[in-house]
């Protein structure tokens, strides 16, 4: 039996061939490509057989036949084209995963980059400016997956991603570029209108309710608006369309924000001011001041509310609207607000030590939302007074009306945790939430504080004086007690007191003032 060299490598090769497209079947993903792999292995281990075939001759005696030179060239030609082509066909898929979001079948963040990079160098050759890229931001997108699922919320950035498919012009290209983010990159507009008018049709396809985990779901998008005027480069487009979304989310979502040069600089500075917060939590830069509060009938006080003030090293003091937005959104209102309170049950210490004769003497201290929705929070708030040592009784915990209504048994259940411990629960900022009366029946509270915005207009005849008393009847037949805030004026205490609100706070009073001036004005009030 001889056997040429050359039918050992021909067959060498083939059997090589059948192993590779047959360890293709299994790798790769597309069901297309793995049965094109398969059937590749087949033709490859037939083609062994053919080159055999001439071989088999008289039962089982082999003889065995050179091949022809211009046969097995053939044959290595094609092993070669099936190679190259399952090649081909496995960095195609590998391709596809790399640039293309799984989900929803469109272009991916890279995938999306690559494009801009390509059409701003483009565009650089172009006066004046003809792209503008979009990001438009789902708004409450984990509130659906935390709520729904994730599966609604996968299939919510699908139908999304088909909607915004519809928005587009030939030649613009849409992308997912995050979690809950879309990117769109228009081509050819004349100016800053053009983009305004995609955004504005994007809002109005997208508003039209889906239908997730069979309820009809709601949705917005809050989307930032950049043109290439400056000349920018694919990644700072990004950016700062990025930067204008965030500007529109914080304005209340279900809107557009028109990027311009101010809002990285402002962007810039609250990173810093992050940075600073913390620092400022940890190393005894912040403050506590304290706003009277006091009895309409008598016009004593009865007690403060503590407001914490950041004493920055380089800024001055600045009030709470500079940054207690920020803090609740990096979560930093926890420690800031447990830092408030261990201040207060200290300070309301040693105000009960100095002045023995004031009973009715308390403290008032807000509740963040992130805080009222803490695991431990009736643990924390325990161990915390217990440290300062003073009476439950003497501590008001203010709440808004928001977050207790977004859960009301639950909010119920730690209402009653914090009263049967003694303290007090106020909703704050009455009336400007769901001012819904029938929920008081409800809320286990002490006490409503009725908005400033309702007591403004007390000087002036309308119907704001019908609104409070109406808060005032309904709350005394609850038992509730009654504060009015933002009192500036005489005329408006009076006819507070009139229509039987209980306490007020405000600038006709006092402003918020620093532990060692409260302590000056509860030593003239016990002195008189």
């Amino acid at each position: 039996m001889a056997v040429t060299p050359l039918l050992l490598v021909s067959i060498a090769i083939l059997l090589t061939a059948a192993g590779w497209c047959i360890t293709l079947l299994f790798r790769l993903r597309d069901r297309q490509l793995a049965v094109l792999g398969a059937v590749l292995g087949v033709v490859a281990i037939t083609g062994t057989i053919v080159v055999l075939a001439p071989m088999l001759s008289q039962g089982l005696v082999l003889t065995l036949q050179a091949v022809d030179i211009a046969t097995l060239g053939v044959s290595v030609l094609a092993l070669v084209t099936v190679m190259v082509l399952s090649r081909t066909l496995s960095s195609s898929a590998i391709s596809s995963e790399t640039f293309y979001d799984p989900a929803t079948g469109l272009p991916n963040r890279a995938s999306f980059l690559n494009l801009l990079e390509r059409s701003t160098r483009r565009a650089e050759r172009q006066q004046p400016p003809s792209l503008a890229v979009l990001i438009v931001g789902l708004d409450r997108f984990k509130l659906i997956n935390e709520t729904l699922g994730h599966a609604a919320g996968d299939q919510l950035l699908i139908a999304v991603a088909r909607r915004l498919l519809t928005c587009l012009r030939p030649g613009d290209v849409v992308a997912r570029t995050g979690g809950d983010e879309f990117g769109i990159l228009l081509h050819q507009i004349k100016d800053s209108s053009d983009a305004i008018r995609v955004a504005k049709r994007v809002q109005a396809v997208l508003k039209t309710p889906y239908g997730l985990a069979d309820q009809e779901q709601p949705v917005t998008a809050s989307i930032g608006i950049v043109t290439d005027e400056n000349s920018y480069d694919a990644g700072t487009l990004i950016r700062d369309a990025g930067t204008a979304m965030d500007r529109a989310k914080a304005h209340g979502r279900d809107r557009y924000e028109l990027y311009d040069e101010t809002m990285h600089a402002r962007a810039l500075a609250l990173i810093r001011l992050e940075t600073d917060l913390r620092h400022a939590i940890e190393h005894d830069q912040l403050r506590l001041y304290f706003q009277p509060v006091v009895s309409l009938e008598t016009g004593r006080i009865t007690g403060f509310e503590a407001l914490v003030r950041w004493n920055h090293p380089e800024q001055g003091l600045l009030q709470p609207s500079h940054f207690i937005p920020l803090a609740e959104e990096t979560g930093l209102i926890i420690p800031l607000g447990w830092w408030v309170l261990g201040e207060a049950c200290r300070q309301m210490s040693l105000w009960l030590e100095q002045f023995t004769d004031m009973p009715e003497l308390s403290v008032s201290v807000n509740l963040s939302p992130k805080q009222f929705q803490e695991s431990r929070l009736v643990e924390r708030v325990k161990e915390t007074i217990e440290r300062s040592g003073f009476d439950f009784r003497r501590l008001r915990f203010e709440i808004t009306e928001g977050v207790l209504m977004e859960e009301v048994d639950v909010s119920v259940e730690t209402i009653n945790e914090l009263r049967a411990l003694g303290i007090q629960v106020n909703i704050d900022d009455f009336g400007t939430g769901y001012s819904s009366l029938s929920y008081l029946q409800q809320l286990p509270i002490d006490t409503l504080k009725i908005d400033r915005s309702f007591v403004s207009d007390l000087d002036v005849s309308g119907q704001k004086p019908q609104v409070i008393q109406a808060i005032v009847g309904l709350a005394r037949d609850l038992g509730i007690s009654v504060v009015a805030e933002g009192i500036e004026t005489q005329e408006q205490s009076a006819r507070l007191k009139f229509l039987k609100c209980d306490e007020g706070q405000g600038f006709l009073y006092s402003e918020p003032v620093d532990g060692e001036t409260a302590t000056r004005l509860l030593k003239i009030q016990c002195d008189s």
